[in-house]
């Protein structure tokens, strides 16, 4: 896969799907203060665990998945040795979900979202080798 198409696919594409499913399928977002009449429900309402493992979850994958995808494509421009770079994408991606837990007023951590992001660098990592 040429270097443009993998960067369209797998760094934009997925920052523009969980924007939109983040802002859609979410309350109380700038979206909703701006645009929506009632702040309190979603454009989309989630209900059930498929539902809102899309609207809560998905999101943090779509945006792990541009990060690792983006660090593995740039690994050379950025200095990284072929050896350092999957450790070192997947303790930042891992690293900025844990760091959730200790501003707990904040942010709000979910084992779900550290598996979200473990799915997300491994996807990225196995179709690293795609890129020509």
């Amino acid at each position: 896969m040429p270097r443009k198409q993998y960067f369209f696919l797998l760094v934009i594409l997925p920052l523009v799907a969980g924007a939109f499913i983040y802002l859609l399928m979410r309350n109380n977002t700038w979206l909703h203060r701006f645009i929506h009449f009632n702040p309190k429900n979603p454009v989309v309402y989630p209900i059930g665990f498929i539902k809102r493992l899309i609207a809560y979850q998905l999101p943090d994958f779509c945006w792990s998945l541009s990060l690792a995808a983006c660090l593995f494509l740039f690994q050379k421009k950025l200095g990284i040795s072929a050896k350092m770079i999957a450790p070192l994408v997947f303790f930042l991606l891992i690293s900025s979900e844990f760091i959730q837990y200790f501003f707990a007023g904040s942010f709000t951590f979910d084992w779900l979202d550290v598996g979200a992001a473990t799915a997300a660098f491994l996807l990225s990592y196995f179709l690293k080798p795609l890129v020509i």
